[in-house]
C-alpha cells in the first residue's frame, strides 16, 4: 500500500468524514463559525448547503466535535425514514432509550404523540440545567413532505424564554428550491442561519492537500509540484472529494513507478483510472479554461469596442468610405478629408468647382509641380489589408466559442479560417487599410490577460 511505502501513519486522503482531517477553507470556516454562534445564541433553525463531495458532512462532525458539554446532540444520517422512525432515531442518539432496549421493543407501539411526549419531558430537563438540545439531520433534500412538516413542529417545543430543541438541516443545494415551495413556507420562514459551502480555490486547494499530508506524518516523503496543483484544480473543480480521490490514485501510481514527486502526469493517470476526464481532451484544456472566462472578461472589453465600431460607423456616415475600403488609406488619427460639396451647394446650370488642391508644406517655397503623364498605363499596387489575429486554435468548436464571444463584445469577427496544411484554425477580427489603426486596436486587445497573443497579420 502507498501509505506504506511513502511513510504515512494513516491514510491522508480517506472519504471518511474525519473531523480531525477538517480544513477550513474560507466558506468553510465562516460556515462553521456562523453555526457555532447560531447555536450558541438557541437560534431554532439552521441550514446548511453544498454541492455533492464539498464536505458538509464532515463539517457537521467537526460542529459536533465543538459543542460544549451543556449542548446535547442527535446526528440523522438516513434520510429515508417516517416520523415515527425519525423521533425514535432522536431518542435514541439523545440517549433517552439504548438501542438495544429498541431492539429488546421498548418504543414498540408508540404512538407519534407519544414519542413527543418522551422527548418533550427530555427537553425540559435540560432547560432545568442550562443545557440545549441539537439535532442535525444530513442528507435533508431526501426527507419526505411529511417528515419535514414533523420537524418543523419539533421547533415548536419551546419554554416561554428558549427554544427547547434547534435544528440543522444539511443537505444539497436543491435544498433551498425545496424549501421554497409553498408548502414549506412555514418550514421555510423559520429558518434563521443560512450557510453554504463553495468549491476550493486553487490556493485553497494546495493548502487543502498539504494539510492532509501533514496530518498523516508524509510531508517529508512526498511532493505534489505546483502544475500537479493546477491540474487537479482543474480535474476537481474545487471538490473536496474528487481532490481525496485523484490524490490517492496519484500516490498509489506514483508508489508503482517509484516516484517521489507527483506530476501531472501523475495526476493525468489517476484521471483516466477514475473516470473523469477523456484524455483526447487534454490538448485543449487551458483553451477551453479561457474561452468560459471570455464571457466576463469581455464584458469590461465591451465599452471599448463599441466606442472604437462608433467611430467607424461616424466615418463611414459621413464620408461613405469604410476604413477598410480597398485601395484607400484611412486613419482616425491623421483625421479625413472634408467630403465632397453636396450636389445642391451647385447654382443651376454652373459649372462643378475644380476640387481645392492640397495645401503646400509650409516648409517649402516652391509651389507643387503636376506630375507628367505616363505613356503607359499603370495598375497602381494593391493597397495592403490587415486584420488581427487573436489567437488559433487546434478544435475549430473553440475557435467559434470564441468568435461568438467576441461578436457578443461588439468585435467585428473577419473569419474564423484553418491554416493551410496544419489542424489549426485562426480566429481573425477586423480589416484595416491602416496598419498603425490596425497595431492600435491589437494593442488594446492585448491589454487583457486572455488576448494577450492579439497581433496584426497581412492578408495580402
Amino acid at each position: 500500500m502507498y501509505e506504506q511505502y511513502y511513510g504515512f501513519a494513516e491514510q491522508p486522503f480517506s472519504l471518511t468524514p474525519d473531523p480531525r482531517f477538517f480544513y477550513g477553507g474560507e466558506s468553510h470556516q465562516r460556515a462553521l463559525d456562523d453555526l457555532l454562534h447560531a447555536i450558541a445564541r438557541g437560534e431554532g433553525f439552521l441550514l446548511l448547503t453544498g454541492d455533492i463531495g464539498t464536505g458538509k458532512t464532515t463539517l457537521c462532525r467537526t460542529l459536533l466535535d465543538q459543542l460544549g458539554r451543556l449542548t446535547f446532540s442527535a446526528l440523522v444520517l438516513n434520510p429515508f425514514v417516517t416520523e415515527e422512525e425519525l423521533l425514535k432515531a432522536i431518542l435514541v442518539d439523545f440517549g433517552v432509550v439504548s438501542k438495544e432496549e429498541v431492539r429488546r421493543g421498548a418504543l414498540v407501539g408508540a404512538s407519534k404523540q407519544e414519542l413527543i411526549e418522551v422527548l418533550n419531558q427530555f427537553l425540559m430537563s435540560l432547560s432545568g440545567i442550562g443545557a440545549m438540545a441539537l439535532v442535525v439531520i444530513d442528507e435533508a433534500q431526501n426527507l419526505p413532505a411529511a417528515t419535514l412538516e414533523q420537524v418543523r413542529v419539533l421547533t415548536n417545543l419551546e419554554t416561554d424564554r428558549q427554544k427547547l430543541l434547534q435544528v440543522l438541516l444539511v443537505g444539497q443545494l436543491n435544498l433551498v428550491s425545496i424549501l421554497k415551495a409553498p408548502e414549506m413556507r412555514q418550514l421555510d420562514q423559520r429558518i434563521s442561519r443560512r450557510c453554504t459551502l463553495s468549491p476550493l480555490t486553487r490556493l485553497e486547494i494546495e493548502a487543502y492537500i498539504q494539510h492532509r499530508l501533514r496530518l498523516a506524518g508524509g510531508t517529508a516523503t512526498v511532493a505534489f509540484t505546483d502544475q500537479a496543483f493546477d491540474l487537479i484544480q482543474r480535474l476537481s473543480v474545487g471538490i473536496p472529494r474528487v481532490i481525496n480521490m485523484l490524490c490517492s490514485r496519484s500516490l498509489e501510481i506514483g508508489q508503482h513507478e517509484g516516484a517521489s514527486t507527483v506530476t501531472p502526469d501523475l495526476v493525468r493517470a489517476a484521471a483516466r483510472q477514475l473516470g473523469l476526464e477523456p484524455l483526447r481532451r487534454r490538448a485543449s484544456d487551458r483553451r477551453r479554461d479561457r474561452f468560459r472566462r471570455w464571457s466576463v472578461r469581455l464584458a469590461a472589453a465591451a465599452v471599448t469596442a463599441v466606442a472604437l465600431l462608433a467611430g467607424a460607423y461616424q466615418v463611414v456616415r459621413d464620408y461613405g468610405v469604410p476604413l477598410w475600403q480597398p485601395g484607400v488609406t484611412r486613419s482616425l488619427s491623421a483625421g479625413v478629408p472634408s467630403p465632397a460639396r453636396p450636389p445642391s451647394a451647385v447654382a443651376p446650370g454652373a459649372q462643378p468647382a475644380a476640387p481645392i488642391p492640397p495645401p503646400i508644406d509650409q516648409g517649402s517655397a516652391a509651389p507643387p509641380v503636376a506630375p507628367p503623364a505616363p505613356s503607359v498605363a499603370v495598375a497602381p499596387a494593391p493597397t495592403p489589408i490587415y486584420s488581427i489575429l487573436v489567437g488559433s486554435f487546434a478544435d475549430r468548436t473553440d475557435a467559434e466559442r470564441g468568435a461568438e464571444a467576441l461578436k457578443t463584445a461588439g468585435y467585428l469577427v473577419r473569419d474564423i479560417v484553418q491554416t493551410e496544411g496544419r489542424l489549426e484554425y485562426r480566429v481573425l477580427v477586423g480589416r484595416y487599410a491602416d496598419l498603425a489603426l490596425a497595431r492600435q486596436h491589437a494593442d488594446r486587445l492585448a491589454q487583457d490577460p486572455y488576448f494577450k497573443e492579439a497581433t496584426v497579420v497581412t492578408e495580402r
